[in-house]
């Protein structure tokens, strides 16, 4: 079954202006963990990135860029909480 990911909220508590606030309640449609910056979102369920399922749905949401000062991979899509919904929609 096809499926889309829907961003709910950064996963944790930032101000109501905040930028990342932008991309709460909204579908992803495009994404890049090179560029987050980049990451486009949607309010249409219509326009957003189809995936062949939800393991390669949560594989792009924890897809890492190199790492951390810390040493732990660099997730930049992981700072939000994400659903995994199901579309009638085909993948592209």
């Amino acid at each position: 079954m096809s499926v889309v990911i829907l961003i709910l909220a950064p996963a944790m508590r930032l101000p109501p202006d905040h930028p990342a606030m932008a991309h709460c309640n909204r579908f992803l449609v495009s994404y890049d963990p090179k560029h987050p910056d980049e990451m486009v979102t949607t309010d249409k369920e219509s326009e957003a990135l189809v995936f062949p399922s939800a393991k390669e749905a949560l594989e792009l949401w924890r897809s890492a860029d190199g790492f951390r000062p810390d040493g732990k991979p660099n997730r930049p899509l992981t700072a939000y909480s994400v659903t995994v919904t199901p579309t009638n929609r085909e993948e592209m």
